[in-house]
């Protein structure tokens, strides 16, 4: 499963690496209607079916969508613009779902976020803090000099 704003771009390198399947959730027609029309690109050009498709939901309701088991879960760039008790709510009921989480943190100080502790909960001392707190024992971060986006692999 997959969300966030490189989702499109995740998903077709798994199933192309291999996986047999992938979900995402998007609440935008026009990303879905983008990433369909980018999944079907790829499935021309390597002439084969990728097993990619959207749930049109938020992603603070995925406690309730009744997904099943993965062996991954991503969330790129997106987690963080939950309030705090639904991220809270959201990696619990990941940790359910899969042994390992990647979240992608934005450590830029972009304008226009009118909430300032989007600031704070896109940080990956947060991250890793949450992780930790609800389920994924051991964390690893991702974080290139310069890189605005690190990565918190959490796993139990």
């Amino acid at each position: 499963m997959t969300e966030g704003c490189d989702r499109v771009h995740t998903a077709m390198k798994m199933l192309r690496n291999g996986s047999r399947q992938v979900i995402a959730i998007e609440l935008d027609n026009e990303n879905i209607e983008q990433g369909n029309f980018v999944k079907e690109v790829f499935e021309w050009a390597d002439n084969k079916r990728y097993d990619f498709k959207y749930i049109r939901g938020n992603m603070a309701e995925v406690p309730k969508m009744g997904l099943g088991k993965f062996d991954l879960v991503t969330a790129l760039c997106s987690i963080y613009y939950l309030d705090d008790d639904s991220i809270i709510r959201l990696i619990q009921h990941i940790s359910t779902l899969t042994d390992v989480i990647i979240l992608q943190c934005n450590v830029a100080r972009q304008l226009g976020r009118t909430d300032k502790h989007t600031y704070t909960k896109a940080s990956v001392d947060y991250a890793v803090k949450t992780l930790k707190a609800n389920g994924f024992a051991a964390v690893k971060v991702i974080a290139p000099y310069l890189y605005s986006r690190p990565l918190v692999i959490g796993k139990k």
